[in-house]
C-alpha cells in the first residue's frame, strides 16, 4: 500500500457529518438500473452470487496485472499480445470490479454502496470514540 498522503479539505469534510444515505441509495439505484439495462440490451445471463464474485476476482486480477506491468514486477507471457499500462486502462479495470460487485448486489438484493458508506461512517464514529 502506498504511503502517499491524500490531503483533505477539512471545511468540506465537515459536510459529511450529516451525510444522507438516501443520496447514496439514489446513486446506487441509478447504477443498478443502468446495469439491468445493459444486461437486457446485450441479452446477458445473470450470474448467481458465487459466480458473480468469481468474475469480480478475474477483474481484480486484470487490474493487478496492469499494475504489475507498470511497476516492472513481472515479465508477461507473450507481451506482444498485451496492451500497455495506461491510467485509462486501469480506470476501466477498476470500473469492471465495481460493476461486478454491483451485479452481485443486484442478484442478492443488497446495496454495496450503501453498505460501504454505512461501514465507513461506523469506522469514523469508532475512531472518534477511541480517539484515533
Amino acid at each position: 500500500m502506498s504511503n502517499h498522503q491524500y490531503p483533505i479539505d477539512l471545511s468540506i469534510s465537515r459536510d459529511f457529518e450529516h451525510i444522507n444515505l438516501s443520496v447514496a441509495k439514489d446513486f446506487e439505484h441509478m447504477l443498478q438500473e443502468f446495469i439491468k439495462f445493459e444486461y437486457l440490451m446485450r441479452k446477458k445471463k445473470w450470474p448467481d452470487a458465487k459466480n458473480g464474485l468469481l468474475w469480480t476476482t478475474t477483474e481484480v486480477a486484470e487490474a493487478i496485472e496492469l499494475l504489475m506491468q507498470r511497476d516492472g514486477d513481472w515479465t508477461r507471457n507473450n507481451p506482444e499480445n498485451k496492451k500497455e499500462f495506461t491510467k485509462a486502462r486501469l480506470e476501466r479495470e477498476l470500473g469492471d470490479i465495481i460493476w461486478m460487485a454491483l451485479v452481485v448486489g443486484i442478484v442478492e438484493d443488497v446495496n454495496p454502496i450503501s453498505g460501504m458508506i454505512s461501514k465507513a461512517l461506523e469506522k469514523i464514529d469508532k475512531s472518534r470514540i477511541l480517539g484515533d
